[in-house]
């Protein structure tokens, strides 16, 4: 008789993963793994995926069959299954959520009428799945390389890190030539698109990290553009996996060649290259462009200008053409509210945070909890009435800029005021004032000044990768701007390196490895961050000690584990509980191995996050 593993179509606990069933007679000539089928399950009748078929000689008592078949062909490719496996054993996820992301929405009366082909085998041979870096310095060796690459033959993947990012790609490749794929698209573009993948009807699709999850039969190649930027990785939901570590175990799964496009990669990609681990091709140098200011705040301090915008940004900005974008990446009027006389700093009387005064609500404000409190003039501490805002959001740095230039028109962008409908508007030049999610959505080209108002408030915030962070965003912007366009950067530190290697990458890249190294973070150990949370103090502290007993098993197995924390994370409080983390550190060689166990072994209520962006930030 023939028992068929069969992982339910629905979300289950990570402990119930596959279930047995017969096949019944008439199947088993028929019956593969890959396919999709009815099976009973509770009261009721669902969908499931064959994940394997054994054989057993010795009758097994009150084991249900299989229904039906939905479709004799496999839905999913058995090497796919494998990606799929690794992935929820890596990341502490159910393969059956794994599953169901990866199929099309399943409606019973439409299966019914369709009828799916087998797909073509890939002919290719790989001579070299080494992962490939490649270094561009402009738009236009980019293209060329992307014109070059897409005459090659076989199955292409290309992944970039945001949606506003593919228009570049299908305008590049050809729309006509391509299956665009995001996580946006509706239920009846997700069948089409799933269907076209499936039938290889298109040899290059373009997409963001859901275009993992689709029907992969043949891939031959994976393109990761930008591969350093941070939102590759997803932090908000599980499975919190890094697309390019997800690309890696696809297109090993796959025998496939993966490509890391970026004209300055992220520090773990540099060293791997260095090392030989990876191969690469192409020159570090970006196209010559005017040279970056830094702006000395000190200097400007002693100079007795105290104003968000030092003067030589002023002086810049009144010569500057196009349209001009002040990013900093705070909202509200100031950083922080408090009183000069005793030092009181005002803070959330909910989660301990510290509050941002809103000048269009006259109120203080809570970022992280959302509570807003009256401002008062006088400081609840000494009933003084020295109390100032210090720091700079983009209220504060709005309000100066009209003051300043009331001829052109300003608009604001951040999550108080986010409507990019204004971005649209090319009749005249304007001034934008924004954060990050400005960045994201402004017409580069039409910039003729860039200015980072603040860039210590990134340098400075207590995280492993800011430091990487603000070198990729200061690098970033160099590469999009407009030649003629000017680049200004204020700061209190100009003489930190972020700033000294911007002409050499190299001395960024050399600084940043040793202080790693030194600290034992990547790429030099693998981490994993555990985090949880708790109604009260005590809760979350009962909690950690439970999750440091588990993760202590491991060093059992490897004594080169280092566990590290409980810590309090930033904020500690959020919606309404107590949260910690605890971080672990695994040799790189055995990174997967002992990935898996630590999953295996920690609590299901859990936050499960390997190779983090943060380690004490929620998010």
């Amino acid at each position: 008789m023939l028992i068929a593993e069969i992982v339910p179509v629905r979300r289950l606990p990570a402990n119930l993963i596959k279930f047995d069933y017969l096949v019944p007679k008439e199947m088993e000539n028929t019956v593969a793994v890959g396919q999709l089928t009815y099976i009973p399950f509770q009261k009721t009748e669902i969908f499931g995926l064959i994940t394997a078929i054994k054989k057993e000689d010795s009758k097994i008592k009150n084991l249900k069959s299989i229904s039906k078949l939905v479709f004799e062909v496999p839905v999913l490719s058995a090497k796919q299954i494998n990606f799929l496996t690794e992935l929820a054993e890596l990341y502490k996820t159910p393969l059956s959520f794994l599953i169901k992301t990866n199929l099309p929405p399943l409606q019973k009366r439409k299966l019914t009428k369709l009828e799916i082909k087998p797909p073509t085998p890939s002919a290719l041979a790989q001579h070299s799945l080494k992962p490939e870096l490649v270094l561009y310095h402009d738009q236009t060796q980019r293209a060329r390389w992307a014109e070059d690459f897409i005459k090659t033959p076989g199955i292409k993947l290309i992944l970039v890190p945001e949606l506003n990012q593919l228009a570049h790609w299908a305008k590049l490749l050809g729309e006509d030539q391509v299956i665009i794929v995001n996580s946006e698209l509706t239920e009846k573009k997700q069948f089409e698109v799933w269907w076209q993948v499936y039938h290889q009807e298109k040899k290059i699709v373009i997409g963001t990290r859901a275009a993992l999850f689709l029907p992969w039969n043949n891939l031959d190649a994976i393109v990761l553009d930008d591969e350093g930027n941070p939102n590759y990785k997803s932090w908000d939901m599980a499975p919190r996996f890094h697309t390019r570590d997800a690309a890696f175990i696809l297109a090993k799964a796959m025998s496939a060649k993966v490509y890391l496009l970026s004209h300055t990669p992220s520090v773990d990609s540099h060293y791997f290259a260095e090392k030989k681990i990876y191969q690469r091709q192409g020159e570090w140098r970006l196209t010559a462009r005017p040279e970056t200011v830094i702006v000395d705040l000190k200097d400007e301090r002693r100079g007795g200008n105290y104003d968000v915008l030092s003067q030589p940004l002023v002086n810049i900005a009144k010569q500057a053409q196009g349209d001009w974008f002040f990013y900093i990446n705070r909202r509200g009027q100031s950083n922080y509210v408090g009183c000069r006389d005793c030092g009181y700093v005002a803070k959330c009387k909910v989660c301990g945070r510290g509050l941002i005064f809103h000048a269009d609500s006259q109120k203080l404000h809570c970022h992280f909890c959302k509570t807003t409190f009256p401002q008062s003039a006088h400081c609840p501490q000494c009933q003084g009435v020295n109390m100032v805002m210090y720091g700079a959001g983009t209220e504060l740095v709005e309000n100066k800029l009209r003051t300043m230039f009331k001829d052109r028109p300003i608009v604001r962008l951040d999550a108080d005021t986010a409507d990019y409908t204004k971005l649209s508007d090319d009749a005249t030049s304007k001034i934008i004032v924004g954060t990050q999610l400005a960045w994201n959505r402004i017409n580069w080209s039409r910039l003729g000044l860039l200015a980072i108002v603040d860039a210590d408030l990134t340098l400075f915030v207590p995280e492993f990768k800011m430091t990487e962070n603000l070198f990729q965003l200061i690098r970033n912007a160099e590469f999009d701007l407009p030649i003629e366009a000017k680049l200004v950067i204020q700061t209190s530190h100009p003489e930190n390196a972020v700033f000294k290697a911007l002409n050499n990458p190299t001395e960024f890249y050399e600084t940043e490895l040793k202080n790693r190294h030194d600290l034992q973070y990547p790429p030099f150990y693998y981490l994993v961050r555990i985090y949880w949370s708790g109604n009260t103090t005590a809760a979350t502290s009962a909690q950690a000690e439970k999750m440091i007993a588990q993760a202590n098993k491991l060093t059992s197995i490897d004594k080169r584990v280092i566990i590290f924390g409980p810590l309090e994370m930033t904020p500690y409080w959020q919606n309404k509980k107590f949260w910690q983390t605890l971080i672990v550190k695994l040799p790189l060689e055995r990174y997967k191995e002992l990935t898996k166990k630590l999953a295996e072994i920690m609590p299901a209520d859990c936050k499960f996050d390997p190779n983090p962006n943060t380690l004490l930030t929620i998010g």
